[in-house]
């Protein structure tokens, strides 16, 4: 599997926010993310 580094280096193209630092930006981000794959959850489901 992928070694510490590379997941380490995903994570952070995933969640930015944890070099921003801040909680309040963390709960914004993903607040932000939720609502973002929930619109492409629904707009898979209404390709189907």
């Amino acid at each position: 599997g992928p070694n510490p580094g590379t997941w380490n280096h995903e994570a952070y193209l995933l969640f930015p926010v944890h070099l921003d630092g801040t909680l309040l930006d963390s709960a914004k981000t993903m607040k932000m993310k939720k609502e973002f794959f929930s619109t492409i959850t629904v707009l898979q489901i209404f390709r189907q």
